[in-house]
């Protein structure tokens, strides 16, 4: 079983070794449902742990409407393995809508990296499939741990960051953006699993996957 945690570890990289800087302990979950169902529309969530979680409830309530896949990975956007598990996330079906987030990994990535790596990946996907809809999510906010405060002032202030430049290229594009940062901001010590985490409890959940399925039907109209 792959490790579904969202985690904020180091970033660490061998000496002489090609590879990026990575966490210590990185993680990638393909799920594809009614693998032969060619009737239905098939809708892919990439995304993180974030993602992982409000999938079921996404599924649950598009039953009958789409398929949903998924891709949950703990890869940097700006590292080239993301791009080769996204590659293999859409080789086989077809896709009418792609929900995509990137942001609550890869700490050590600049913001002229995570643009460059948005790109990359915007690019990729318009190649690999130009008949999918592209809705970009924002990335949720990162919650304090310190009693009485909110945010984690420094974390957070990277989130606000990347939500600003994915913002910036997505009206670039023409791509719809989901803002899930703005569904759970307002009562965000309400909907996190527990004090400062970046998971999110039952209620939370349902926020997100309510607002994911929402677009998605948007998208999936005529």
């Amino acid at each position: 079983m792959l490790r579904l945690s969202l985690c904020l570890g180091v970033a660490v990289m061998s000496a002489g070794s090609a590879l990026p800087p990575r966490e210590n302990i990185e993680w990638a979950n393909f799920w594809f449902e009614n693998t032969n169902d060619q009737k239905l529309p098939r809708v892919l969530l990439l995304g993180d742990s974030i993602t992982w979680q409000y999938r079921p409830l996404v599924a649950e309530r598009l039953k009958g409407i789409a398929n949903v896949d998924a891709l949950a990975t703990s890869k940097a956007i700006s590292d080239p393995a993301f791009l080769k598990e996204v590659a293999y996330a859409t080789a086989d079906y077809p896709h009418a809508v792609i929900h995509l987030n990137n942001g609550l990994h890869g700490w050590q990535v600049t913001p002229e990296e995570y643009e460059a790596g948005l790109r990359a990946l915007l690019a990729q996907l318009r190649a690999a499939c130009p008949e999918s809809r592209l809705v970009w999510a924002s990335s949720t906010p990162v919650a304090s741990k310190a009693e009485g405060v909110k945010l984690d002032e420094g974390a957070n202030a990277v989130i606000v960051a990347r939500n600003a430049i994915a913002q910036r290229v997505a009206e670039e594009l023409g791509l719809p953006v989901n803002d899930l940062y703005a569904v759970v901001l307002g009562e965000l010590e309400q909907l996190t699993a527990r004090k400062g985490d970046l998971h999110y409890n039952e209620r939370g959940k349902t926020l997100q996957a309510e607002a994911v399925v929402q677009v998605i039907k948007e998208q999936l109209a005529p």
